[in-house]
C-alpha cells in the first residue's frame, strides 16, 4: 500500500508521534504515528530489528 505525502500528513496530525512504546486507549502496545504489534508487517519488522516484541516505554522507534 502507498500513502500519500497528504495522507501522511493528516495521519501525523490525527495521531500524534510518540517515540516510546505505550498502551493506547483500546490496551494496544503503540509506537510512533500508531504502529502496533497487531500489524503483521510492523510486528515483524520490529522483531527482526529488535530481537523481541514491543514493549510498553520500550526501545525508541529511531
Amino acid at each position: 500500500m502507498k500513502v500519500s505525502d497528504q495522507g501522511l500528513a493528516f495521519l501525523a496530525a490525527h495521531e500524534g508521534y510518540v517515540s516510546r512504546g505505550y498502551l493506547d486507549p483500546a490496551g494496544v502496545v503503540t509506537i510512533g504515528y500508531g504502529f502496533t504489534m497487531r500489524s503483521r508487517i510492523f510486528a515483524g519488522w520490529w522483531r527482526k530489528r529488535h530481537g523481541r516484541g514491543l514493549a510498553v516505554g520500550g526501545q525508541d522507534l529511531a
